[in-house]
C-alpha cells in the first residue's frame, strides 16, 4: 500500500530538516552545497523546506555533505597523528 499525500509531505519535511541540520552542523551555506552538488540554489532551498522532492538533487546534496564530512574527519585525523 502506498503513502498518503500527507505522509509523503511529512517525509519530505523530515528529509529536508535532516539535510538542513547536517549542512548547518558543517557550517556551510546553501549556496556552497548547491555549487558543490551542481544543483540550482532553489533546489537546495525547496528541498530543505520540504516543498519539493527531487531524488537526483537530494542524492547529490547528500553525497556532497557526506564527502565534506569525510574531508573534515580526515583533516582532524591527520592533525592528531602529526
Amino acid at each position: 500500500m502506498g503513502l498518503t499525500y500527507e505522509q509523503r509531505k511529512e517525509l519530505q519535511r523530515q528529509l529536508g530538516n535532516t539535510i538542513q541540520r547536517r549542512r548547518e552542523t558543517l557550517g556551510v551555506s546553501q549556496e556552497w552545497v548547491a555549487e558543490m552538488a551542481g544543483v540550482p540554489l532553489a533546489y537546495v532551498k525547496l528541498i530543505e523546506s520540504g516543498d519539493v522532492t527531487a531524488p537526483m538533487a537530494i542524492q547529490k546534496i547528500q553525497d556532497e555533505i557526506f564527502m565534506e564530512q569525510q574531508r573534515r574527519n580526515a583533516e582532524i585525523r591527520s592533525r592528531q597523528c602529526a
